[in-house]
């Protein structure tokens, strides 16, 4: 396996809308009000509706298999560790961090980061190349 074509860290910028929040509640069937009620939502303490966190990983998912396209997920591990807000500019960055050229598998940091610095997700996956 040729380890250079992993090396460049890959990196975007995403944000979310009450509408794509709303669609995601509709198709995953979470309708938790946290999610869509922004009546609800405002007396919460978060203030506001907040993002699922199915939703961030979706994003994540959909990154993994544009940058690597000929992989299949072995493994995920998740952490959610602040709340995402709709209209709020997240970076999403993955790196590869090892590959192993026998499995030919990469192990993929994934970090989702607010504009002020605030990690709101991370991410490990393991990816096997074909």
């Amino acid at each position: 396996m040729d380890n250079t074509q992993f090396n460049k860290p890959f990196t975007t910028k995403l944000s979310f809308s009450q509408e794509d929040i709303n669609k995601f509640a509709e198709i995953s069937g979470d309708n938790n009000p946290i999610h869509i009620d922004l009546e609800f939502a405002a007396k919460s303490k978060f203030g506001k509706t907040i993002c699922h966190g199915m939703l961030v990983y979706a994003v994540i998912s959909e990154w993994l298999d544009k940058v690597f396209p000929k992989s299949t997920q072995l493994s995920q591990t998740l952490s959610f560790l602040s709340p995402v807000y709709t209209q709020e500019e997240l970076t999403l960055a993955q790196e590869v961090i090892a590959v192993t050229g026998v499995e030919e598998t990469l192990q993929v940091k994934t970090t989702v980061t607010k504009s002020d610095g605030t990690l709101a997700c991370q991410s490990l996956t393991s990816l096997k190349i074909f």
